[in-house]
């Protein structure tokens, strides 16, 4: 087989937090352009119903709170084991619908932990090898919850 060529390199921290961080290589067929995708009427309607200015003024202050929890957050989480930290817009439509039930309706924010499952194992699909992976690091997240 033969090698793909290397479009752009992607450095992660390491696994556990005394582990240093990982260069990964992205092949270029498979290189895509970092951020978040525009789409011109979101961001037309956004500017519109919310200005920045508004939110600046009234926000200025849990704006550099938030940079400190966040970070707190982002430490934690790594200490834990988790392998990504993100932080994004709370949407409902996308919870459990079982699990609804439980949150606030004043919920905006959501924090987003990954962790990586075993790769050799997972590659292995259909297999109960597979299966047991995926399942495994579900059983790692819910005791690191």
């Amino acid at each position: 087989m033969a090698r793909r060529r290397v479009g752009y390199i992607v450095n992660r921290p390491g696994r556990r937090v005394e582990d240093p961080p990982v260069d990964i290589p992205v092949a270029k067929d498979l290189q895509s352009v970092p951020g978040t995708p525009i789409r011109d009427n979101e961001v037309t309607y956004y500017a519109r119903e919310y200005p920045l200015e508004s939110v600046a003024v009234e926000h200025s202050a849990s704006s550099l709170w938030a940079l400190d929890v966040t970070e707190v957050i982002r430490a934690k989480a790594r200490e834990l084991g988790y392998g990504e930290v993100g932080f994004t817009n709370f949407d409902r439509r996308f919870a459990y619908k079982s699990k609804r039930q439980y949150i606030k309706g004043d919920l905006r924010n959501a924090i987003c932990l990954a962790m990586e499952q075993d790769y050799v194992a997972t590659q292995s699909l259909p297999s109960l090898e597979a299966e047991s992976a995926h399942g495994d690091a579900h059983l790692k997240q819910a005791e690191m919850a």
